[in-house]
């Protein structure tokens, strides 16, 4: 710095302002390089980030889509041995479980019980079961009534179904 002061003194007023343009000229050269430099290492951060981001999110989808290919077996093998044991139950001539209709109070339908035991809690709305009539079995369905009655189709049963020998 020193030196450009003596030149400044030396060479007079012409030559002070061509070594200012000369300064002014490395300044900005030097700041545009700053600047262009911030901008690379600004964008190389960012990139960096975005990928990061990126590959967190793709490992993401990778274990869920395993964790469903791996529930999707699961439910696979389960309906294989679902079928294998429903197919067992038709060799045997599908046991049906056997008892009578009564009124569950808890949630206001009627179940079927098997020795005072719940043996399926309460029939919806559709829900198919057979019911004894005149001594034969009629296949039938559970509804209610537009007075909120119970009923069972295609049989004599409606209103009060309590002891209606019926099987699932």
């Amino acid at each position: 710095m020193a030196d450009i002061v003596l030149l400044f003194v030396l060479k007079g007023r012409d030559c002070m302002s061509k070594v200012l343009i000369e300064v002014l000229v490395i300044i900005l050269i030097a700041g545009s390089y700053l600047i262009l430099y911030s901008a690379v290492r600004v964008s190389a951060i960012a990139d960096k980030r975005i990928a990061d981001r990126v590959s967190a999110i793709a490992d993401k989808r990778i274990a869920e889509i395993r964790s469903r290919e791996t529930f999707d077996k699961e439910k696979q093998l389960k309906t294989n041995q679902s079928n294998l044991s429903g197919g067992m139950a038709m060799a045997n001539k599908e046991k049906k479980i056997e008892g009578r209709l009564g009124y569950n109070s808890e949630n206001g339908r009627y179940g079927l019980l098997v020795s005072d035991l719940w043996e399926h809690t309460g029939f919806h709305c559709g829900e198919c079961l057979e019911v004894k009539v005149d001594d034969k079995w009629v296949k039938t369905r559970m509804e209610m009534d537009i007075d909120r009655n119970w009923y069972l189709v295609d049989t004599p049963y409606t209103g009060d179904l309590e002891y209606v020998r019926a099987r699932i």
